[in-house]
């Protein structure tokens, strides 16, 4: 029987209200104990963190915005756009003085009692019209923002202090974040109809600080891969922009479909393998390539989540929101672009998709296939004039065909391929790329 909670009493009794909260999100004593240990650990580096948020603050010109208002006792000194505001005028000053003022409180309070509640309840208050100057009212959005900034900054600062144990990082970050729920998920916002990702391996999961740890040894292969990696939207767009074409050249995108869980995880551990054997990465290090494979093995292919009171675990594919899943990504294709892509010359890559049904009216198509109900094959429907251009074609597996033309002014192989989906498993997935790799390299090809 779901437990009764008084709507009207909630908003008129603050220690019943903090009461309600705490037990929603099982906020306990011990979590209030952890906070106090953390106190000598944050203290000394408080003025950097606070610094930190404020940037994060100024950043935004919402958020901006509200230091360009004048606070009580200020009357000398009244902010606006014209006057240069910035983060060290006096004002701000007093501002971080007070958000270090409240984080100390929230570390060193043992016993959060009616009158620390109540300290709480007014700084708050303060950042309204109802209990601070009438000219300045926070939205509630902002104010949320700012408390997860404070939470990433905490466990962003947590997880750099080498001197804190495993053990001891886990119990601080229950505290911190023990109100995430059992499932989560990413959404594809530029795509429509498309199913929510499921996120398997958040901050909160057993196998993070193993992922944590293994990416601290795997971050150092990021300087083995040629090309340009981009680390975020704004780097890739200084890069573009500094790119130039001539007027014969073309800027061409390749998207792969559901990226992470399409890449095969033996086969992505194995090229990490290969890759610190050619870098060398691991000679002075205590670990080993067995080590490290392992240590691979249990991060990527342990991922679960709850639901309805039921576990499931990711059968196939890098797991969202991991660690390590956005640096392997990068080594796979990598490996690709080294070893096979770039001894061809590719004149284009197309995506097509079938739309319909339809009729061919002759048999000038090539149709190959592992079974005669061709549930799982490949076809390629040729024009009159490319059927009398074809030398020849060859079936590389149900998902792979190569079709060999005698084009102008030079020979041209077409490689049409049938992608599996991220249903498929991972060997299916592997297999998938092998066939591409010998497609390209012409293994099996027979013109």
């Amino acid at each position: 029987m779901a437990e009764h909670i008084d709507r009207a009493r909630l908003n008129l009794d603050l220690s019943y209200r903090f009461k309600y909260v705490s037990k929603f999100i099982d906020f306990k004593q011990e979590d209030i104990k952890i906070l106090n240990t953390l106190e000598p650990i944050i203290n000394p580096i408080l003025p950097t963190l606070v610094e930190t948020v404020y940037k994060k603050l100024y950043s935004f010109d919402i958020t901006k915005q509200y230091f360009l208002m004048r606070n009580d006792g200020f009357e000398v000194f009244t902010p606006n756009k014209e006057s240069g505001l910035t983060l060290d005028c006096v004002q701000i000053d007093y501002r971080k003085d007070m958000l270090s003022v409240f984080l100390r409180r929230i570390l060193t309070q043992t016993e959060w009692n009616d009158s620390f509640l109540q300290y709480l309840s007014r700084v708050g208050e303060i950042h309204t019209n109802k209990g601070g100057s009438s000219s300045i009212n926070v939205d509630y959005i902002h104010v949320n923002a700012l408390i997860c900034t404070l939470e990433n900054t905490f466990i962003d600062t947590i997880w750099a202090i080498e001197s804190i144990d495993w053990g001891k990082k886990r119990e601080i970050l229950h505290a911190l974040i023990d109100d995430l729920p059992k499932i989560r998920g990413q959404p594809k916002l530029h795509k429509i109809d498309t199913p929510m990702r499921i996120v398997t391996c958040s901050r909160d999961t057993i196998t993070s600080p193993i992922s944590q740890f293994i990416f601290r040894i795997i971050k150092e292969l990021s300087a083995t891969l040629s090309g340009v990696v981009c680390c975020n939207t704004s780097n890739f767009i200084k890069i573009i922009t500094d790119v130039k074409l001539n007027q014969d050249e073309h800027s061409a995108s390749l998207d792969i479909q559901d990226l992470y869980t399409n890449i095969p995880v033996s086969k992505v551990i194995n090229i990490t393998l290969k890759r610190f054997d050619e870098s060398k990465k691991l000679d002075n290090s205590p670990f080993t390539k067995t080590d490290i494979k392992e240590l691979l093995i249990l991060a990527l292919k342990n991922s679960y989540f709850q639901f309805n009171g039921k576990f499931y675990k990711q059968k196939t594919g890098l797991p969202m929101c991991n660690t390590l899943s956005p640096t392997l990504p990068d080594i796979y294709m990598n490996e690709y672009k080294k070893n096979i892509y770039m001894k061809f010359d590719v004149i284009g890559i197309s995506k097509v998709r079938w739309a319909g049904k339809g009729e061919a009216p002759s048999r000038d198509f090539i149709w190959l296939g592992e079974d005669t109900a061709h549930t799982r094959a490949v076809g390629m429907l040729l024009s009159a004039k490319a059927k009398k251009k074809l030398i020849g074609y060859n079936s590389i597996s149900s998902r792979v065909i190569t079709a060999r033309f005698n084009a102008t002014p030079f020979k041209l192989t077409v490689i049409h391929v049938y992608a599996p989906t991220s249903a498929s498993s991972d060997d299916e997935i592997e297999i998938f790329y092998d066939s591409i790799e010998h497609a390209l390299l012409g293994e099996t090809a027979d013109f």
